[in-house]
């Protein structure tokens, strides 16, 4: 019958357990390890903060468009029983309140809101701070169908929008020179 031996047939742990200290390969080779993952974290992290920026830029515009066509439809489609397309583009907007004018026009990268009455003429900005509109475009489509077309510029991001408007209460014309 044969005999084995006691060390030979030791588990790995016991053996491992045995040994003393720790030997400079087994520190380093944890060092490596640990900074090769780190590198690969650092890696996906710079990736997810450009991917989230990236996205940030493309839902301010889309805000910022949607904000935009809102007020847009609120003046053109419900408040406005006559608009005029002058041939510069901007609109002039009879409403249903008799005393109200309303002139939406595109000057220097915005889009502003003039709205004059017996009291006076005030304007306001319709676009958001930071978003600058571009390539503004008025068609009329039929009677009372007007078709406007802008693009927004952000920091790093561009968005074209296309609104078709219905004037409910009136007709849309050209402005006759």
């Amino acid at each position: 019958m044969l005999r084995r031996t006691v060390g030979s047939c030791a588990p790995w742990w016991r053996l491992c357990r045995s040994k003393r200290g720790v030997l400079l390969v087994d520190y380093v080779m944890s060092v490596a390890v640990g900074a090769m993952l780190a590198a690969l974290v650092c890696a996906g992290l710079g990736r997810t903060a450009i991917s989230w920026q990236r996205l940030l830029g493309q839902l301010e515009l889309a805000q910022a468009g949607s904000y935009m066509q809102g007020i847009l439809e609120k003046q053109l489609s419900y408040n406005a029983t006559a608009i005029r397309i002058r041939s510069d583009g901007n609109l002039e907007l009879d409403t249903v309140e008799g005393n109200k004018k309303l002139l939406i026009y595109y000057r220097n990268g915005g889009l502003y809101l003039q709205t004059t009455t017996g009291n006076g003429t005030g304007t306001n900005p319709l676009f958001i701070t930071g978003v600058e509109v571009k390539d503004w475009d008025v068609e009329k489509v039929s009677a009372q169908r007007l078709r406007i077309k802008f693009t927004l510029q952000g920091e790093q991001h561009e968005r074209s929008f296309v609104q078709l408007l219905t004037c409910c209460n009136g007709e849309i014309s050209h402005e006759t020179l």
